[in-house]
């Protein structure tokens, strides 16, 4: 009777030694993605939303209650839908993959945004969602300018020749100067 007391009393506790773990790691794990400037959503395996974090409610406006259920395409510009069950597939076969789309908030407001997207072994998947407004207009900037520097350069009638400084060798002329 010994033996099965002492037996039952460290079964016991080690058991709860390994409920303490398992809740102190939920604890960490929750709290890694609470404090993600990432948007993070957990999906069923039909990508309904079912837990997103802070962020993720701020990214795309959305409150307490009415994100659970959603379909994450939902979250998407509708000219992408049909992209984004194409990429879906693509991830149920590759178990992760990252695209760019336009985001739609709850209020309407488009956005670009970054997401990629994987698949979580039998449970569903997870979704780190990242604004990329900002770098996505700072290209669009860039593109433009390029465009009327290239303009600028093939259409002025003054010869330009851009070349290496070190060995003299021509990178480049515009249109006067071939037309001579």
């Amino acid at each position: 009777i010994l033996f099965s007391l002492i037996l039952v009393y460290n079964v016991f506790f080690s058991t709860k030694s390994m409920l303490k773990e398992i809740k102190d790691k939920d604890f960490r794990i929750q709290t890694f993605v609470d404090n993600s400037d990432d948007s993070i959503f957990l999906l069923n395996q039909n990508t309904e939303i079912i837990d997103v974090n802070d962020a993720g409610k701020k990214l795309f406006e959305l409150n307490d209650t009415n994100y659970f259920g959603m379909h994450i395409s939902e979250l998407i510009a509708n000219e992408f839908v049909e992209e984004q069950t194409q990429f879906i597939e693509e991830v149920k076969i590759k178990k992760i993959a990252v695209t760019e789309k336009s985001g739609v908030t709850h209020t309407g407001k488009n956005f670009f945004i970054e997401i990629k997207l994987q698949i979580l072994d039998n449970l569903g998947f997870i979704a780190i969602i990242r604004d990329i407004t900002e770098q996505k207009n700072a290209a669009l900037l860039i593109e433009e300018s390029e465009k009327k520097y290239r303009y600028l350069f093939s259409k002025t009638p003054s010869f330009v020749i851009i070349w290496d400084l070190e060995n003299l060798k021509v990178h480049e002329v515009n249109e006067a100067v071939l037309n001579k």
